[in-house]
């Protein structure tokens, strides 16, 4: 029997064909440190202790075997070309270090078997043998991390065990991460037994100059194991890095006595065509018939001229867009049974429905929801699932706004204001015509993403009513941008015969669904609401700022009292004095009329609010009002203020001069709300 073992790394692949005996040794070479080295003579079987062995023939009655190994630095972005390469190279088992998976992600080729072993609780690592099942029936002896235990180990070890007919052949993949100690736990007891993989160790017994103290681990680990060292110092490097121009060798392969004899071995390269070295392509040469030249500055124009006579197609009454590689199509007719013919009849002239994509002979899914120029279209044109991606879009965004806000630091509004105009409420803006017949529901939920960032722009508190926040912010409401927006564009239409839209504009159409109207529809009826905007003076005055009552200079708000800097710190009696005292000189009784007032509630199940007014004449007056069944502490102190300025303004004559009024509250909040 022969087998070919084959080396793939991240820039080359080396290929060892047939193990057989190894015998130890160079010729005309004296002492060395190290596992003895293949001399690539051909040599008697001798078995583990140098005996012959009746198994050995039993081996060379068997076909040639292929088997690869390669660090693939991430293997899910090159299951196509390995599929390829292991088909066209008839390898049989393909050991792979570092895949980069991750134990729920499936990956398979077809035609061969995975034994796997993913990282459980770090990145990176992770080894896969395949095997071809055509060819070999595999079994596996041997995995560094059993299955149960999450623990990693420092070395990730796989092996299996190839079933033959007279003599059975061991494989170990093994991947030691530069930055780890090298293990092997299981002891090398048979013949017919090969160790590849990615051992990131230095050793002049295989290309480097120097030796570290991980080759001489590997190195004294061979020699224990009586292992054979396929490399050879003189072959060429298994690695290139083309950041750094370097080469060297941390993919290395040990086999038994038994196998060196009857091996071949060489180092390829890299998978595909994107990789060049010393001047030279490795890709085999390839025929196209037709096709555009890639990274050429000409390959966009020469793909559009390529692709524009798909147009000639379409048949009457069918509209359509191309942009670059997007083609779409559709047709716009008073019965919806009338544009489907119509679309049908251009979808036949160009290909029959029955066709079946594939790739890599698995068929291609159809998508419920695809994306056509930003746009995220559905079945029912709910728009639902468009909102909700620019909705997370829009959230995702605005987590920076909330980095650059602070009570006590942070950008100001303005800065805040921009970076919301500017970065966040365009992904919300995106063709907004187009999905503006979107459920109410959805619309709304758009709104509140707006509310929640106009808080953090103004720096608001949950409680403040959203008419006053788009007031502050001096910020139209989405549903108003939406509808000038979408009367623009019909303008434009309207007024611009080449528009698409134009003539569209013009066609009767009936509605597809009594609760949901087709944009031409809407763009009708809202143009015909605001065709006279010009003359409704009284609409423009309701979108004037209006005055914050903070901002009126009858009106002062105060959170604390003069004398005392941290009410902890004080004592109660000296607390209280302070406080009287700045009330009587403040706000002496024979002129300002004092009003108490305070809320509360029982577990939100019930709340009450009370008024108690102390009037400059010296009379009293208690005001008493329920809040409600379900209510909170500090909706009952809002609303024991709004009782107290509804009497105020109740008992205010028309001139308000002479009359002054103070309102006591213990809740903060309610005041800053």
């Amino acid at each position: 029997m022969s087998i070919r073992l084959a080396h793939l790394s991240r820039r080359r692949k080396t290929l060892i064909s047939n193990p057989c005996c190894l015998a130890g040794g160079r010729g005309g070479v004296g002492p060395r440190r190290g596992p003895p080295q293949a001399t690539g003579d051909s040599h008697p079987s001798c078995g583990r202790g140098g005996q012959s062995k009746s198994k050995t023939a039993g081996i060379q009655e068997k076909k040639s075997i292929k088997i690869m190994h390669w660090n693939a630095h991430g293997i899910k972005t090159k299951k196509l070309e390995l599929g390829v390469f292991l088909t066209e190279n008839k390898i049989d088992v393909c050991a792979i270090q570092e895949t980069h998976l991750k134990e729920e992600e499936r990956f398979w080729i077809r035609g061969y078997k995975d034994f796997r072993q993913d990282r459980m609780n770090r990145k990176n690592g992770s080894i896969i043998t395949l095997v071809n099942t055509n060819t070999l029936t595999a079994v596996e002896t041997y995995r560094s991390r059993p299955d149960g235990e999450t623990v990693d180990q420092d070395t990730e070890c796989l092996g299996i065990e190839l079933i033959l007919p007279s003599n059975n052949l061991h494989v170990y993949n093994i991947y030691s991460p530069p930055d780890k100690d090298f293990q092997f736990e299981p002891q090398v007891k048979q013949d017919n037994f090969i160790v590849v993989g990615d051992f990131n160790s230095h050793s002049p017994s295989w290309g480097y100059k120097d030796l570290d103290s991980k080759g001489e681990k590997v190195e004294d680990w061979a020699i224990d194991n009586q292992l054979i060292l396929l490399n050879r110092a003189d072959d060429p490097p298994t690695f290139t890095s083309m950041t750094w121009r370097t080469s060297s060798t941390p993919d290395i392969a040990f086999a038994t006595d038994d196998i060196q004899g009857r091996s071949e071995r060489s180092v390829e390269s890299q998978l595909g065509a994107r990789v060049k070295l010393d001047g030279k392509y490795y890709s085999k040469q390839v025929i196209m018939k037709e096709g555009v030249p890639q990274g050429s500055a000409i390959s966009p124009t020469l793909f559009l001229v390529y692709i524009n006579d798909i147009t000639s197609a379409i048949t009457p009454y069918v509209k359509h867009t191309l942009h670059a590689d997007d083609f779409s199509i559709w047709s716009t007719a008073e019965y919806a049974t009338t544009a489907k013919v119509r679309v049908q009849a251009t979808v036949d002239k160009t290909k029959e429905r029955d066709v079946t994509l594939t790739m890599n002979g698995q068929p291609l899914p159809t998508e419920d929801t695809p994306t056509f120029l930003g746009i995220t279209l559905d079945k029912r044109l709910t728009w639902k699932p468009h909102i909700q991606k620019i909705k997370q879009k829009a959230i995702r965004r605005s987590q920076i706004m909330k980095k650059l806000s602070g009570t006590k630091w942070g950008a100001n509004s303005k800065i805040l204001r921009q970076v919301y105009q500017g970065y966040i409420r365009p992904v919300m803006e995106y063709a907004s015509p187009a999905w503006s017949t979107a459920a109410t529901s959805n619309l709304t939920s758009l709104s509140k993403t707006q509310n929640q960032n106009l808080r953090i722009v103004l720096g608001a508190i949950k409680a403040t009513p959203i008419k006053e926040l788009h007031k502050q912010a001096e910020m139209d409401t989405l549903e108003n941008r939406r509808e000038q927006r979408t009367l623009t564009l019909y303008e434009k239409s309207k007024r611009n015969p080449t528009h698409p839209l134009h003539n569209i504009l013009r066609e009767k159409t009936k509605n597809r669904l009594k609760s949901r109207k087709s944009p031409n529809h809407v763009m009708k009826e809202q143009f015909e609401e605001n065709q006279d905007l010009l003359w409704q003076t009284d609409r423009y005055e309701s979108l004037k700022l209006a005055e914050s009552p903070w901002e009126n200079n009858k009106v002062s708000i105060s959170y604390t009292i003069p004398g005392i800097e941290r009410k902890n710190e004080e004592d109660t009696n000296n607390l209280r004095v302070k406080t009287l005292e700045h009330i009587d000189n403040t706000y002496p009784h024979d002129t300002w009329t004092h009003i108490y007032t305070d809320g509360s509630s029982d577990n939100m199940k019930a709340g009450g609010a009370g008024i108690h007014i102390w009037h400059s004449d010296g009379s009293k007056e208690d005001i008493a009002k329920a809040t409600g069944s379900i209510c909170s502490n500090f909706k009952a102190e809002v609303i024991a203020i709004k009782t107290a300025l509804e009497h105020i303004q109740a008992n205010q004559d028309d001139s308000g001069e002479g009359q002054k009024y103070i309102i006591f509250c213990d809740s903060q909040a309610a005041l800053q709300s």
